[in-house]
Protein backbone atom coordinates (compact mmCIF):
# COMPACT_ATOMS: atom_id res chain seq x y z
CA UNK A 1 0.00 0.00 0.00
CA UNK A 2 1.42 3.38 -1.01
CA UNK A 3 1.68 5.98 1.74
CA UNK A 4 2.89 9.55 1.93
CA UNK A 5 4.42 10.59 5.23
CA UNK A 6 5.51 14.04 6.30
CA UNK A 7 8.60 13.71 8.42
CA UNK A 8 9.68 15.94 11.30
CA UNK A 9 12.21 18.59 10.25
CA UNK A 10 14.94 19.12 12.88
CA UNK A 11 14.79 22.91 12.78
CA UNK A 12 11.28 23.43 11.42
CA UNK A 13 12.40 25.35 8.32
CA UNK A 14 11.49 22.81 5.67
CA UNK A 15 9.19 19.98 4.74
CA UNK A 16 10.42 16.42 4.45
CA UNK A 17 8.17 13.88 2.75
CA UNK A 18 8.67 10.14 2.44
CA UNK A 19 6.86 8.08 -0.21
CA UNK A 20 6.58 4.58 1.16
CA UNK A 21 5.32 1.24 -0.10
CA UNK A 22 4.26 -1.11 2.66
CA UNK A 23 3.98 -4.79 1.70
CA UNK A 24 3.19 -7.05 4.61
CA UNK A 25 5.95 -6.59 7.19
CA UNK A 26 8.32 -4.88 4.71
CA UNK A 27 8.56 -1.12 4.22
CA UNK A 28 10.20 0.45 1.16
CA UNK A 29 11.01 4.16 0.80
CA UNK A 30 11.49 5.90 -2.56
CA UNK A 31 14.89 7.49 -3.12
CA UNK A 32 15.14 11.25 -3.62
CA UNK A 33 14.66 12.36 -7.21
CA UNK A 34 17.79 13.45 -9.04
CA UNK A 35 17.65 15.47 -12.23
CA UNK A 36 19.79 14.19 -15.09
CA UNK A 37 20.74 16.22 -18.15
CA UNK A 38 19.06 14.61 -21.16
CA UNK A 39 19.73 17.41 -23.65
CA UNK A 40 19.60 15.92 -27.17
CA UNK A 41 19.15 12.45 -25.68
CA UNK A 42 16.26 10.00 -25.68
CA UNK A 43 14.28 9.82 -22.43
CA UNK A 44 14.13 6.07 -21.86
CA UNK A 45 12.73 5.82 -18.32
CA UNK A 46 9.81 7.77 -16.84
CA UNK A 47 10.19 9.60 -13.55
CA UNK A 48 7.27 7.70 -12.04
CA UNK A 49 5.47 4.58 -13.24
CA UNK A 50 2.50 2.95 -11.53
CA UNK A 51 1.56 -0.62 -12.36
CA UNK A 52 -2.16 -1.20 -11.84
CA UNK A 53 -1.49 -4.92 -11.78
CA UNK A 54 0.28 -4.34 -8.48
CA UNK A 55 -1.76 -1.38 -7.14
CA UNK A 56 -5.48 -1.06 -7.56
CA UNK A 57 -6.93 2.26 -8.64
CA UNK A 58 -8.45 2.89 -5.20
CA UNK A 59 -5.02 2.73 -3.53
CA UNK A 60 -3.57 4.94 -6.25
CA UNK A 61 -6.30 7.57 -5.76
CA UNK A 62 -5.87 7.43 -1.97
CA UNK A 63 -2.14 8.02 -2.42
CA UNK A 64 -2.77 11.30 -4.25
CA UNK A 65 -5.57 12.33 -1.91
CA UNK A 66 -3.01 12.12 0.92
CA UNK A 67 -0.94 14.71 -0.99
CA UNK A 68 -3.97 16.97 -1.37
CA UNK A 69 -4.66 16.77 2.36
CA UNK A 70 -1.03 17.64 3.07
CA UNK A 71 -1.32 20.67 0.77
CA UNK A 72 -4.45 21.81 2.63
CA UNK A 73 -2.62 21.52 5.97
CA UNK A 74 0.14 23.72 4.56
CA UNK A 75 -2.39 26.24 3.13
CA UNK A 76 -1.23 25.51 -0.42
CA UNK A 77 -3.85 26.11 -3.11
CA UNK A 78 -3.96 24.87 -6.67
CA UNK A 79 -2.63 27.07 -9.42
CA UNK A 80 -5.63 29.27 -10.36
CA UNK A 81 -4.76 28.84 -14.05
CA UNK A 82 -5.26 25.07 -13.68
CA UNK A 83 -9.04 25.34 -14.12
CA UNK A 84 -8.56 27.34 -17.32
CA UNK A 85 -6.04 24.80 -18.61
CA UNK A 86 -8.40 21.95 -17.70
CA UNK A 87 -11.27 23.65 -19.56
CA UNK A 88 -9.05 24.19 -22.63
CA UNK A 89 -8.02 20.51 -22.61
CA UNK A 90 -11.66 19.36 -22.32
CA UNK A 91 -12.65 21.66 -25.22
CA UNK A 92 -9.80 20.27 -27.32
CA UNK A 93 -10.82 16.69 -26.54
CA UNK A 94 -14.42 17.48 -27.48
CA UNK A 95 -13.23 18.95 -30.81
CA UNK A 96 -11.16 15.81 -31.47
CA UNK A 97 -14.16 13.61 -30.62
CA UNK A 98 -16.29 15.52 -33.13
CA UNK A 99 -13.65 15.07 -35.83
CA UNK A 100 -13.19 11.35 -35.17
CA UNK A 101 -16.87 10.50 -34.82
CA UNK A 102 -18.09 12.87 -37.51
CA UNK A 103 -21.66 11.99 -38.48
CA UNK A 104 -22.20 9.64 -35.52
Amino acid sequence: MLRVRRMIEDYGYGVKIAIMDIRGDKRYVAKPIEFEDKTNKFIDEPTLRFDFGQYDRQEFATFFLDWIELAKEMNITLNPEFNQEKKAILNHLEDMRKLVFKGK
